[in-house]
């Protein structure tokens, strides 16, 4: 190739990088641009040059700022889908639901939000993280691996292994299901903490239950934050709970029994 066809090639990728115009080069550059400016999907739209044509659009997570603790910056992150899913989980208490809320985050946008929908769609599978699965699902593909769900409560063992299906980035929940959870309440399914000090306790008390984690085959390495606004969300499913039993005593006469408030999810 002669030389001045080369520089000029080379040019026009460098100024493709620059500009982040969309062109024949943009699958090459996606792995180049820093990843505040990657498109938060790539859709092609129809043949343009010799390859497909991209429609770009800026993530709304934007840059950090200047300065900022990347530590508060996703501690702050964690809180507000939180708090999101701690929404949906106050709809199931109005309808009658276990009252667990999910949300499914593709970096910092919102993909879909649910509650248990157990009673009204008369569907034992309807947990909120299953519905919030299968909706992110149809939406970007079966593996959701760039996504992260915000759960209120430790998932259970059929949600566990869907999140480990859908080769989810990392699952936050906020309160322990002592009787059915799945990270370690009940089974241990989901991955250990990413904190060396966290995971050498944890482990420490799987030994002493019995129980040892064993590590997906295809997914190893997804992450798990537990404890995330745990108060807020223990607190909605004991209102559940007590209202449960004041309604059981009611219709039949009987004294208020104590029952284990995390029971599922």
């Amino acid at each position: 190739m002669p030389a001045a066809a080369w520089l000029g090639r080379r040019a026009s990728a460098s100024l493709l990088t620059r500009a982040r115009v969309p062109g024949p080069f943009t699958n090459s550059l996606l792995g180049v641009l820093p990843a505040p400016h990657r498109p938060s999907r790539a859709v092609a739209i129809g043949p343009w040059g010799p390859g497909p044509r991209i429609v770009w659009c800026r993530s709304q997570g934007g840059s950090p700022e200047l300065g900022a603790d990347p530590s508060t910056q996703e501690e702050g992150t964690h809180q507000k889908w939180m708090a999101t899913a701690l929404e949906e989980a106050r709809k199931g208490l109005a309808e009658g639901e276990v009252p667990v809320g999910a949300v499914l985050v593709d970096g910092q946008e919102l993909v879909c939000s649910a509650h248990n929908q157990t009673e009204v769609l008369s569907d034992p599978t309807a947990h909120a993280e299953m519905l919030c699965i299968r909706e992110g699902a149809r939406r970007l593909g079966w593996r959701l691996t760039e996504c992260s769900l915000y759960v209120t409560l430790e998932p259970c063992p059929m949600c566990g292994g869907a999140v480990l299906q859908a080769r989810l980035k990392e699952v936050i929940y906020g309160a322990r299901s002592p009787l059915l959870g799945a990270d370690g309440s009940w089974i241990a399914m989901l991955p250990c903490s990413h904190d060396a000090k966290e995971a050498v306790t944890m482990e420490e008390q799987l030994q002493e239950a019995g129980m040892q984690r064993r590590p997906h085959p295809f997914h190893p390495g997804m992450r798990v934050v537990r404890g995330v606004m745990e108060d807020d969300c223990a607190t909605i499913m004991k209102e559940f709970f007590s209202k449960r039993r004041l309604e059981s005593s009611a219709q039949y006469g009987l004294p208020s029994q104590k029952i284990e408030p995390l029971a599922s999810s």
